[in-house]
């Protein structure tokens, strides 16, 4: 093909690829209000005709999604499509418009191969827009699709007065079918309707969700209604009974102790109170997170009939039990490692709020955790929006004497869409919670709030894993750098995470003396920035002098420290240490350090002779000779190794390694560089196959083997 012809191409490819992530993108607001719609009107006791209904508008959500992903269309439109699908995830007869997420797939790989044939790199708009859609499918298409698959679990564990069992059965592709049954009579039975554009049904351009309502005109006589006396049969099979008042045994895993509660409190067949009280006494099994079954009153008990019984977890009312029932089963799961009666908050899991406003979601929380008499371990809100409100409440809760948060060890809180300037508020709180032991607070902006930072690293005294990645803490680093020395004394902390931030020179410098004296399971200090400042010349000049560093797991990745020579002088000595215990020390990097220091750093690895994943991708300054003893004695318990080599050493280098043959390797990476200007077409590595077959002859433990040719300006495979 012709250069006139791929330039061609490569310009449609982009424009169609441009059309994929407009088109992916706005369709997020319907597939969002279809899905709420679909969550909505999924009730307990619905009538089989009330399902089949819902099952309807069950088979167009699910089309919308198909029609996102990969592009397929199965109803009535008027659109015009100038695409036809890229890929074959499609059947081979139906209606595509070419901009789903597979198309969108497909497109990148094909503009990696035309750009590759042009020997050109993708503009950075290319780059952007295909991280742009990736990331689109992962955070918000992702999630989405999963609320599918939920809400048909929902609809299949839910039970009704009015059937026994409830199945949504998928055959394949376009074949689900919905099948009610009573006992073993077939209420209902019922499969969607339209399978493509030829035999739909719809109206055009049909958007079923818009003002949805089940039409409650066909509603079956109401069960026959059991004897409302309750008659006590001490030796009555238990199972039998519980089958008898409409509970799923396997579902409930209560012992005859249980039995004789339910018994001395006068439970009686389907009455909503007693089930209500059911539900507080015997939470729902720690090995299903599916909400117990629930039977509505099927008839009205007379005044004099006391349906009470007693409450408990200090009498916390069941005005919305359904709701509880839902927070049970999608955000709330038993903990048994914590000990004790400990459980975990899913808090971002629970999406069926209705119209419970945010401010009382929290609350609600709290309440549903109050009807199992548990205490709140891990408390899990990542990437998601929380208003001023629901963190009002949540505060609320923590510093209360009473709540259930008040045993809470572990606070996950990465990427939450809230107000930085309100950061103060709950990081002020967090320091009420004596058992408090993790707090991952990544990707939030907590730039001026360098007291109440520093306020929770010293007051949380058995704090042993800290997560302050991307969080913006240029301006408050002599705060972090105050908290993390209490840390340090108090002797606890064992994992810490401040990667991705910009700090000075001098505070890298104290961070490091003030972790000599800790035995840390994990380091992480990727992406750091070296911050200059032209005002404090002093700083700037201040040496790295520590001479151990007890870290099991130290990740440096792309870190501005690689290229220093102090921080290398110091990293060498820590690692020839006695006390050195290190695992893992990855420190991959864009630029080459000084030879001699890092030459340093390496002998002293081969001399450790324990690490078990290496990474120094991208450092082709090592000589052969290093490598040498490195290979010989510094990888003998080496699981994985990812290096770079120049290309005239490459061969040697494969050479000693399959002479070598570490015992325990089973991942290698090897990078070849190639000098500034070399063709991307000499850089394919021809010799990389039979490197390949080599290795994985020589070293039977070997799973994966990857080569890859490239040079400082740009890459190829």
């Amino acid at each position: 093909m012709s250069k006139d012809a791929l330039v061609a191409r490569k310009n449609a490819r982009e424009h169609q690829l441009r059309q994929v992530y407009a088109t992916v993108e706005g369709y997020v607001p319907t597939y969002e209000d279809a899905l709420n719609t679909l969550e909505k009107h999924l009730q307990l006791n619905m009538t089989p005709d009330a399902v089949g209904q819902w099952f309807d508008l069950y088979v167009r959500v699910v089309d919308l999604s198909v029609e996102i992903r990969r592009g397929e269309i199965r109803h009535r439109t008027e659109r015009k499509f100038l695409y036809k699908s890229r890929t074959k995830t499609c059947r081979a007869t139906a209606t595509t418009n070419g901009l789903g997420i597979d198309d969108g797939n497909a497109l990148i790989n094909e503009l990696d191969s035309i750009y590759k044939q042009l020997k050109k790199r993708k503009p950075m708009q290319l780059d952007t827009l295909e991280s742009q859609l990736d990331i689109l499918d992962r955070d918000t298409l992702g999630p989405l699709d999963k609320r599918i698959s939920e809400v048909k679990r929902r609809l299949e564990g839910l039970q009704s007065a009015y059937y026994t069992s409830c199945s949504l059965i998928v055959h394949g592709d376009i074949h689900v079918e919905l099948i009610i049954r009573q006992d073993s009579t077939v209420l209902l039975q019922k499969k969607r309707r339209c399978d493509d554009i030829t035999t739909c049904s719809c109206p055009v351009d049909a958007a079923p969700w818009v003002n949805f309502m089940i039409n409650p005109s066909t509603i079956p006589a109401k069960p026959t209604v059991q004897p409302k006396a309750v008659t006590v049969v001490p030796d009555v099979n238990l199972n039998d009974l519980k089958k008898s008042y409409g509970v799923d045994v396997e579902e409930r895993e209560r012992n005859l102790e249980s039995f004789q509660n339910e018994v001395d409190y006068g439970v009686v067949i389907a009455d909503e109170t007693s089930s209500h009280c059911d539900a507080q006494l015997f939470p729902p099994s720690k090995r299903a997170r599916r909400p117990p079954p629930e039977v509505s009153p099927i008839y009205d008990p007379p005044d004099n009939m006391n349906l009470s019984c007693p409450k408990t977890n200090a009498g916390i009312k069941q005005e919305h039990g359904d709701l509880i029932q839902v927070i049970l089963a999608t955000g709330i799961t038993p903990t048994p490692s914590a000990g004790g009666a400990h459980c975990s908050v899913q808090y971002g899991d629970i999406v069926s709020w209705g119209s419970i406003p945010r401010k009382s979601r929290i609350q609600k929380v709290l309440d549903a955790v109050a009807t199992t008499s548990m205490c709140i371990h891990t408390w899990t809100m990542h990437d998601m929006d929380v208003s001023v409100d629901e963190m009002t409440t949540f505060v609320d809760a923590i510093t209360a004497d009473s709540s259930a948060l008040q045993p809470l060890a572990a606070l996950n809180a990465r990427s939450i869409n809230f107000d930085p300037s309100k950061w103060a508020m709950p990081l002020h709180a967090l320091t009420m919670l004596p058992a408090l032991q993790h707090v991952d607070l990544s990707y939030n902006t907590l730039s001026g709030h360098g007291p109440a930072i520093e306020a929770l690293l010293t007051q949380c005294t058995k704090l042993t894993s800290i997560n302050l990645e991307q969080c913006g803490l240029r301006t408050v680093q002599n705060h972090v750098l105050a908290g993390l020395a209490a840390c340090a004394t108090a002797g606890q902390l064992k994992r810490l995470s401040l990667a991705d931030n910009a700090f000075k020179r001098a505070f890298l410098v104290k961070l490091f003396q003030t972790l000599q004296g800790l035995e840390l399971h994990m380091l992480n200090l990727r992406f750091v920035m070296e911050e200059t400042d032209a005002y404090a010349p002093s700083e700037v000049d201040a040496m790295f002098e520590f001479d151990q560093l007890r870290v099991r797991h130290l990740h440096l990745d792309f870190s501005m420290l690689i290229t220093d020579t102090s921080f290398l002088a110091a990293l060498a000595k820590a690692v020839g240490h006695s006390s050195c215990g290190m695992e893992t020390l990855e420190m991959p990097s864009w630029s080459n350090p000084l030879t001699e220091p890092w030459r340093e750093v390496m002998n002293q690895v081969a001399a450790y002779g324990r690490i078990r994943r290496l990474n120094v991708r991208g450092l082709s300054c090592t000589p052969l000779s290093v490598w040498e003893d490195v290979l010989r004695s510094g990888v003998k318990q080496c699981v994985a190794l990812e290096w770079t080599v120049s290309h005239v050493m490459a061969e040697p280098c494969v050479a000693l390694l399959q002479s070598v043959r570490p015992p325990c390797l089973k991942e290698m990476h090897m990078s070849v560089e190639f000098p500034p200007g070399t063709p991307s077409s000499s850089c394919d590595l021809p010799k990389a196959h039979k490197w390949r077959k080599e290795l994985a002859a020589a070293i039977s433990t070997l799973a994966k083997i990857d080569f890859v040719g490239y040079t400082r300006s740009h890459s190829a495979r």
